[in-house]
């Protein structure tokens, strides 16, 4: 019953995009253009929505995810679930360490900025002390230097507590301009 109520989830929101004509034709389908290095991800220009999902199918046979609908777990490492604690988040050797994928072949890399009670929920008070812009931009540059690359997400809770929205606007902005300058 589980997977059928998944599948209903990813197909409504198929459905929706579709209805949506101006979403459907941005939705970027060539999962093997995700993972290729010779070719731009993003081209055509347009085509700025990648739609990723995770406790579902994996995607890979035809017709087993709707159009535009990438496994997300196909391109993308991830840093530690399951962390307990503030402590447990500053730990940079742990909570830097890649658990899932390899970060070189793999085109996306989340690290999961959060971590639960020790009764094992989100809480609150641990999200806005972690979304704080000196915490998020240590344990950040931590990661970096121990994989040798930049998160492309970050995962967090209660993302509307702390500095969240501030710090990743400055983050996009360095990324921008970083690549408009190698043009």
């Amino acid at each position: 019953l589980g997977d059928l109520v998944r599948a209903n989830k990813v197909s409504r929101f198929s459905m929706t995009t579709r209805a949506i004509s101006f979403m459907e034709r941005r939705v970027f389908n060539r999962a093997s253009s995700l993972l290729s290095t010779d070719t731009p991800m993003f081209a055509p220009r347009r085509q700025r929505l990648i739609v990723f999902h995770h406790n579902g199918p994996s995607c890979e046979t035809e017709g087993q995810c709707p159009y535009g609908m990438h496994y997300l777990f196909r391109f993308a490492s991830t840093t530690p679930f399951g962390l307990i604690g503030i402590g447990d988040v500053l730990d940079f050797k742990k909570s830097c360490s890649i658990t899932l994928g390899d970060p070189w072949y793999r085109p996306f890399l989340i690290s999961n900025h959060f971590a639960n009670s020790r009764i094992g929920l989100p809480n609150e008070d641990i999200a806005v002390a972690l979304n704080r812009r000196e915490v998020i931009e240590a344990r950040v540059a931590a990661c970096t230097e121990m994989i040798g690359r930049r998160p492309n997400f970050l995962a967090v809770d209660f993302w509307s507590r702390g500095d969240l929205p501030e710090v990743t606007q400055r983050h996009n902005q360095a990324v921008a301009a970083e690549k408009f300058s190698r043009r």
